[in-house]
């Protein structure tokens, strides 16, 4: 089965799970979460991250709390629970 190329986006929990996030980080946090689509995890290296996320290592480590590491990579549990949906 291919995977989808969209994923559910539910408006009010994501402005809930952000609402004390910069715009840099909400920036980082939805692009690395698209990059978790698409690949299937992120890498756990925080530089590599930033990079990716095109952002500052600090902007990373603030983002971090809402991946878990799973098999030494990191993953946010929501949007695996809407892929399996």
């Amino acid at each position: 089965m291919t995977p989808s190329p969209a994923f559910q986006f539910y408006p009010t929990d994501f402005l809930t799970a952000t609402s004390w996030m910069t715009p840099e980080q909400v920036g980082s946090y939805i692009r690395l979460q698209c990059l978790q689509w698409t690949q299937g995890s992120v890498p756990a290296d925080p530089e590599k991250l930033a990079r990716m996320a095109g952002c500052t290592v600090e902007t990373i480590h603030s983002v971090l709390c809402k991946f878990d590491v799973i098999d030494g990579v990191l993953r946010n549990k929501r949007l695996e629970s809407v892929r399996e949906s």
